[in-house]
């Protein structure tokens, strides 16, 4: 089974962050509430249409959901 990794673009640095993740079964369904509602939550994980990040100078920024990936 494939894994999702969804994609999160920092607006302050271009980094693109993967760390969250879930079944291929379930991506599109999380993917497609957190665009219709900002948010998708199941069991302790969320997705979010943006979240923060810690860039590598010790910046932070924000995060935008641009789509997940198969893996």
């Amino acid at each position: 089974m494939k894994e999702a990794q969804f994609q999160y673009k920092c607006r302050m640095c271009g980094e693109i962050d993967n760390s969250l993740c879930c079944g291929e079964d379930y991506a599109q369904q999380r993917f497609i509430e957190a665009i219709l509602t900002g948010k998708s939550m199941h069991n302790d994980h969320s997705v979010n249409m943006i979240w923060t990040h810690t860039c590598k100078d010790g910046s932070t920024g924000v995060t935008d959901l641009i789509g997940y990936k198969l893996i």
